[in-house]
């Protein structure tokens, strides 16, 4: 289909934008360093690899049972201030997971966590529905089918810059 081309409409200051972005970063700079330290990675020319161009990175927790293995993507943040504006229009300002808009603080999550943190992998959530999804272990799972759907096509519609 079609890339979304959202029409221009109610637009956010430069400085919601770039709280937005900011709160983004650190998320994503905390979750690098929580992952670094919890799979003891030390070895110096690993850290910068993951912090300067990313990628992925396979985990194993250990149990009785079998080894879970999960991949996630460490990385620095794919996306810029611009890219923010972008996504607002993209989700119409709105929480992706519950709809409340006026006086709700958003923010931006990574949807999939084995993917970068790009246009069409990042959801606009209110900050309780973030608190929810950072317990319920930052998986779709906890939503409802309906609602994944939902916002897995709406994320379809978003551009990447590198496929603009």
């Amino acid at each position: 289909g079609q890339p979304f081309q959202p029409v221009t409409g109610e637009r956010v200051g430069k400085n919601t934008r770039n709280k937005l972005f900011q709160k983004l970063t650190n998320r994503e700079d905390r979750f690098l360093q929580q992952i670094l330290k919890e799979y003891n990675v030390t070895n110096e020319a690993d850290v910068a690899r993951y912090k300067t161009l990313g990628g992925a990175m396979e985990l194993v927790e250990e149990s009785d049972n079998d080894d879970q293995r999960q991949v996630v993507w460490v990385g620095p943040l794919q996306i810029d201030a611009d890219d923010v504006e972008y996504l607002l229009e993209i989700w119409k300002n709105r929480c992706a997971i519950t709809g409340t808009r006026l006086g709700t603080v958003l923010e931006l999550i990574r949807w999939n966590e084995s993917r970068p943190s790009t246009c069409d992998n990042l959801v606009l959530v209110a900050q309780h529905a973030k608190q929810t999804w950072d317990e319920q272990g930052r998986n779709p799972r906890h939503l409802s089918f309906d609602l994944q759907e939902k916002i897995e096509r709406r994320l379809s519609t978003c551009r990447v810059d590198s496929k603009a």
